[in-house]
């Protein structure tokens, strides 16, 4: 990034948070955020949240089809955001907020989630084989017909998750002591060491 576009980046966010902050709402700047991010413009995203002092705060934001392959959101706030059809593949997601987001149909194919919050997400039809989901929380989360093969659930909650038609393989999906199941399923048997 040029010292100008910092700066005039840096302005920007500044502004757009004074403007939150006089209106009492971040939606001034999450909305700047979400059309850098559909622009494909992640890291100018990243740098003017950095810059304002804020998380990169992506509620709510509509990105259906969005291509954030590779894209570091660790930690941004993507709570309620509209995802469908997405492409996540190697995204970094850690301890992200994805609260209540629509991620129905995106790829998620080897995406570190490790320690996300999809809580009530759905994640109907997903594409989420050979991820990391150490210590996320899916409690009540929609999985329906979503494949998990090869993912990492140590220590995941899924307690109140739809797991109807899931795919997964009990060999390479790894479930640990402290992963919660649904009342009524079925678990993998634990991996031996």
């Amino acid at each position: 990034m040029t010292g100008d576009k910092l700066a005039l980046g840096a302005v920007a966010a500044l502004a757009a948070l004074g403007l939150a902050k006089r209106r009492g709402s971040r939606g001034e700047y999450t909305e700047q955020f979400a059309d850098l991010v559909r622009s494909g413009d992640l890291d100018y995203a990243r740098e003017l949240a950095t810059v304002a002092g804020v998380p990169l705060d992506l509620s709510g934001a509509d990105l259906i089809s969005v291509d954030l392959n590779g894209a570091n959101l660790t930690g941004a706030d993507l709570s309620k955001a509209i995802l469908p059809y997405s492409d996540l593949r190697f995204a970094k997601l850690i301890r992200a907020n994805l609260t209540g987001a629509d991620l129905s149909v995106a790829r998620l194919h080897k995406a570190d989630l490790t320690g996300a919050d999809l809580s009530g997400a759905n994640l109907w039809g997903v594409i989420i084989t050979s991820a990391n989901l150490s210590g996320a929380d899916l409690r009540d989360v929609d999985l329906t017909y979503s494949d998990l093969r090869g993912s990492n659930l140590s220590g995941a909650s899924l307690r109140g998750a739809n797991l109807t038609g899931i795919r997964y393989t009990i060999d390479s999906t790894w479930p640990d002591i402290d992963t919660t199941w649904p009342d009524g399923f079925t678990p993998p048997p634990l991996r031996k060491k």
